[in-house]
């Protein structure tokens, strides 16, 4: 699978971002600050990326926003939705969706040959990384840690 672009959007809350960070790392980022009553948004858009690299980006750029709250993880791939009943998503006409009270997991037919897969958590801890096993054609290794 071919993968065209991350879109990330990020509650930042009223912590202070350095946008020079922000832009390292795996890939070419671009961003967009929203500042609003409550605090602030960063959307981030990373291009030339391998979808392996997508837990490295996510990671870096947590560390980056200083572990803000992650509300949506959006990967746009090349292609047609292919079949994820495998990953526990259920078909519902051309769209995929994983029935679950606390976190939104779908995938989508976006634009022309492209669609969209989706994870969004918008309360709680947001979106983590145990999350990013949902993605197709993704293996997640779960790390175990001695105590």
């Amino acid at each position: 699978m071919e993968l065209n672009r991350m879109l990330t959007i990020w509650d930042v809350g009223t912590r202070t971002v350095d946008v020079e960070t922000v832009l390292k790392g795996v890939g070419k980022s671009s961003i967009r600050l929203r500042e609003g009553v409550y605090g602030t948004l960063l959307t981030v858009v990373t291009e030339r990326l391998q979808l392996h690299e997508v837990p490295i980006r996510f990671n870096e750029l947590k560390r980056a926003t200083q572990n803000s709250m992650c509300r949506s993880l959006k990967v746009f791939l090349a292609g047609s939705v292919p079949d994820l009943s495998e990953k526990g998503l259920v078909q519902d006409g051309s769209t995929w969706y994983l029935p679950h009270k606390d976190i939104g997991i779908g995938a989508v037919p976006y634009g022309k040959d492209e669609w969209c897969f989706l994870i969004e958590k918008r309360k709680g801890s947001g979106v983590t990384d145990r999350a990013l096993q949902y993605l197709p054609q993704l293996e997640y290794q779960l790390k175990l840690e001695v105590v």
